[in-house]
Order: C-alpha cells, then sequence, then structure tokens
C-alpha cells in the first residue's frame, strides 16, 4: 500500500493554484493584438564523461501569419554536475531576429545554475540563466531568466509524462520583467538517446508600454550521443 504525504500534495495544489492564478492575471493584461507562432527546436548531447556534457541546439520561431520566421538560433553550451542536486555551465548563443524587413543578430553568452529535487516520481527543477545581449546595431545589456519545472510521475516507463512550467526574464536595464511565460507539456516518448516533447505555451512580452500576447504550439526533439 502507498502512503501519501498530506504536505507534500497541499504544496503541489498551491503551486498548481498559483500557476493557474497567473495565468488568468496575464490574461488581463493590456496588450495591442494576438499572436501565434510554432517553435521547434533540435539538440544533441555529447556525454564527455559521467558529469560533464557538451549541449548543441538550434531553434526555429516561426510565423504562419507572415509565413516566415520571426527568429532563429543556434548555441553551445557546457554542462557539469557537481552535486546530485546542482548543475551548473556556460554557454553562447547566435540569434538572427527578424525586423520585418531586415534581420538583426545578437550574440549571447549565458552562465547557468540548475537545482534539483526528485519526490515520490515528481522531478522539480529551478533554472537560472545570467545573459549578457550583444546586439548588431550596438544596443546591448544584461538579462536574468529564471524558470520552474515540475515533471509528474511517467505513465509507461518509455515516455508519456506531463510537465508544466513558468519562466520570467529581468532586464537589468531597466529593472523590469519585461518577458513571462506559461509552459503545458507532454514528453511522448524517452529512450536512452532520444526525447520527443510537445506543449503549449503563453507568452506576454512588453518591448513598450503594452503587453503583447502570443500563443505557442512547440515541439522539441533530444539527441543524446
Amino acid at each position: 500500500m502507498h502512503h501519501y504525504n498530506p504536505i507534500f500534495f497541499s504544496s503541489m495544489k498551491k503551486i498548481l493554484y498559483t500557476i493557474a492564478f497567473l495565468s488568468l492575471v496575464l490574461n488581463s493584461f493590456a496588450q495591442t493584438e494576438r499572436r501565434f507562432q510554432i517553435w521547434n527546436k533540435n539538440e544533441a548531447t555529447i556525454q564527455l564523461g559521467q558529469k560533464t556534457s557538451i549541449e548543441i541546439a538550434n531553434k526555429i520561431h516561426y510565423s504562419p501569419e507572415r509565413n516566415s520566421a520571426d527568429l532563429k538560433f543556434a548555441e553551445l553550451s557546457f554542462f557539469r554536475e557537481l552535486k546530485e542536486w546542482f548543475n551548473y555551465g556556460a554557454g553562447i548563443r547566435i540569434s538572427k531576429i527578424n525586423t520585418y524587413p531586415g534581420w538583426l543578430q545578437e550574440s549571447r553568452p549565458m552562465i547557468y545554475a540548475d537545482f534539483i529535487k526528485s519526490y515520490q516520481k515528481f522531478n522539480f527543477i529551478y533554472f537560472n540563466r545570467f545573459e549578457y545581449r550583444i546586439f548588431e546595431n550596438g544596443s546591448e545589456y544584461f538579462r536574468y531568466r529564471q524558470s520552474f519545472l515540475i515533471e509528474f510521475p511517467k505513465l509507461v516507463n518509455w515516455g508519456i509524462q506531463f510537465y508544466t512550467s513558468e519562466e520570467s526574464f529581468l532586464n537589468f536595464q531597466t529593472s523590469k520583467i519585461h518577458l513571462f511565460r506559461l509552459y503545458g507539456g507532454l514528453l511522448v516518448v524517452q529512450t536512452d538517446h532520444f526525447e520527443l516533447k510537445t506543449y503549449y505555451s503563453l507568452e506576454k512580452f512588453k518591448p513598450a508600454e503594452l503587453w503583447q500576447t502570443t500563443d505557442i504550439a512547440g515541439l522539441n526533439m533530444s539527441f543524446v550521443l
């Protein structure tokens, strides 16, 4: 017979209620339009040792309305597991942002610090990333990204795992959060060398005075070499 911890599930309910409340609050923000994007990310992990790895990734944000990519990037990252509950790393990302009519390039050095906790087949990960955004037009600033991920127990050994997460971005130049996303997703399949995820995300972005809303359908494929 399984014994359940009432304190744990009470905390879980509070977290889920908080995420639902934030979703309602976000939908109440002023907005100029509601957009839709399709995201696709492909990444490969190369294991250099039991606790060290390199990740290579590319991603595209596609706009069906414009029939064009709004953003595309490639990145290279190095990760090291210091403890079972703590990973750190560093990386570089090169992005192309479609400003319509032209493309703007961004270079982004990044530093990672991630905290991991598992409890009764639930996984909790708190991601931290410090980044320095450098644009070819001369603009540059520091930004901090945090994300909290909850992975629910797998329904089968090879996948079918639901997850939810949130992430926000703090612009150090303005000292304000200007980008926020809520995610709900499904790990469809997972093997020793392949992983497939699909998700929906609600994005709120504030480039100026008003918040812009974007609905996102995403697909991630990961390979372990």
